[in-house]
């Protein structure tokens, strides 16, 4: 019995290996006779998922045909191509090395080399690179590729030496291409230095300032280096004797009232805002200025303030200033401010504004929430691109046919009857006079340019063209 089931045992074990020696024959004819895939079919499917996003198999695919024609110049476009879109410079090199030896007057290949050296950081070995294509090839890719290479150094408005007053050094050349990158205390610039913008003020006893362009490829101009004394005596500015001023030092300096701070620390503000009651800290920017106009955010002031201007004298190279919801503000000390750019009184129950008949340099002004009646003071102001007058005691603003260079202006809220100085205004983007005693816009026919009119609350009987142009306009109040 044992014998007959051991026989049984022996024949299912023959039978299940014949079963597999014949399956194993039976696939291996199936695999051998299937077709394999071509060249052709590899590089169609690589299209196909390049287009799909799938970069990993398209680098197999094109793998695949290199594998079988390494020199295949349609797999090596692929590969480079998957490569570039993954991000991978290393794997985009190789495939790119491989297409310079098949084709090595491939200008466009050998011009992507070039940015992959820079982008791995072999910035001389790239300009080296660059200039021997540039013997052999009158490319303007390379041209101005070899521009970026080769950065300008800056050239400032002021030489080395001696000063008897504070001096504001600016850039005389500009750069669409690299940033300036400069110090003061002597040290050697680098890309996290200070980053030029609109001037430096030289006002500190002795300055050594160093600096150099950095462009955005990585390049760096040569350094340029002055050396400055300002010989103007220093002086302790006397903080005990205003509150503005010792808040201005404790917000700007983090100085105490009994502290001393000197007349050349307080040149170096550029920028000062101080609004309501205590809010005179620059980064606190709750009145901004705009390309265009101004904003502002009334509801942060719960209290009105008691700044004065007297710190207007200490810094003569002041561009921007914002001071607003004070109770009484004498608009005097701001005739010294011969760089200010950008300046906003709001709220400030001002009347006279004849101290700013001479801030030449202005661009943006802002008085709205006032009580001024005059505004001939302004008639000199030819640097105004933007000028806010809102809510104010207004009538007359013919005085102003002459700011032709105006973009913004803001007389809403007054009880001006006559627009006609607009009609010498042709820049005007935008043009607020609701709610006044306009009767005729006629005036504003040739403000071609305009994109947002407010004029509501007018009793207006001729509108001249304007709503014939309505359509152009991305805001307005015309029905």
């Amino acid at each position: 019995m044992n014998r007959i089931r051991l026989l049984a045992a022996g024949m299912l074990a023959a039978g299940l290996l014949a079963i597999a020696v014949g399956g194993s024959f039976f696939m291996a004819g199936r695999i051998a006779g299937r077709p394999v895939k071509g060249a052709e079919e590899y590089l169609q499917d690589a299209q196909f998922y390049m287009d799909n996003g799938e970069y990993y198999k398209a680098i197999v695919c094109c793998e695949a045909v290199l594998k079988e024609e390494p020199d295949s110049r349609e797999a090596l476009d692929g590969l480079a191509g998957a490569y570039y879109r993954q991000s991978d410079s290393t794997g985009e090199w190789e495939a790119r090395s491989r297409i310079a030896e098949l084709a090595p007057e491939d200008l466009d290949n050998q011009v992507r080399m070039v940015e992959l050296m820079i982008q791995q950081g072999r910035l001389d070995e790239a300009k080296q690179r660059t200039e021997e294509l540039m013997e052999a090839n009158d490319s303007a890719d390379l041209n101005a590729l070899y521009r970026e290479m080769n950065i300008e150094a800056p050239a400032f408005s002021l030489a080395s030496g001696s000063y008897d007053d504070y001096q504001l050094l600016q850039l005389t050349n500009t750069y669409d291409n690299a940033v300036v990158r400069y110090t003061i205390d002597g040290s050697e610039p680098g890309p996290n230095s200070p980053a030029y913008s609109d001037g430096i003020v030289l006002s500190y006893p002795t300055i050594t300032l160093r600096a150099k362009a950095i462009g955005y490829l990585g390049y760096e101009s040569p350094e340029v280096q002055l050396d400055f004394s300002i010989t103007k005596p220093a002086e302790a500015v006397p903080i005990r004797n205003s509150s503005t001023l010792q808040r201005i030092a404790s917000s700007v300096f983090g100085r105490s009232w009994n502290d001393v701070v000197y007349n050349y620390e307080f040149a170096q503000i550029r920028e000062l805002y101080l609004l309501g009651e205590y809010r005179i800290d620059e980064e606190e920017l709750e009145a901004v200025f705009y390309e265009s106009g101004y904003s502002q955010y009334s509801s942060m002031y719960s209290e009105w303030g008691d700044f004065d201007l007297s710190f207007a004298p200490y810094m003569p190279f002041l561009k921007t200033l914002a001071v607003g919801y004070q109770k009484q503000l004498d608009l005097a000390p701001l005739a010294s401010l011969r760089c200010i750019e950008n300046l906003s009184l709001l709220n400030n129950n001002i009347v006279d504004i004849s101290p700013l008949a001479g801030l030449t340099s202005l661009k943006r002004l802002a008085l709205g929430w006032n009580h001024i009646q005059d505004v001939s003071p302004l008639a000199g102001l030819q640097s105004l691109e933007s000028l806010g007058l809102w809510n104010n005691d207004i009538y007359d603003v013919s005085s102003l046919s002459g700011l032709g260079g105006l973009t913004y202006f803001d007389i809403s809220h007054n009880g001006v009857s006559d627009v006609s100085c607009a009609a010498s205004m042709p820049n005007l983007s935008e043009l607020w006079i609701n709610d006044n005693q306009i009767t005729d816009l006629s005036p504003i026919d040739s403000c071609s340019r305009l994109v947002v009119l407010m004029q509501g609350n007018n009793p207006i009987a001729d509108y001249g063209t304007v709503q014939e142009r309505s359509a152009q306009l991305y805001k307005t109040d015309l029905e």
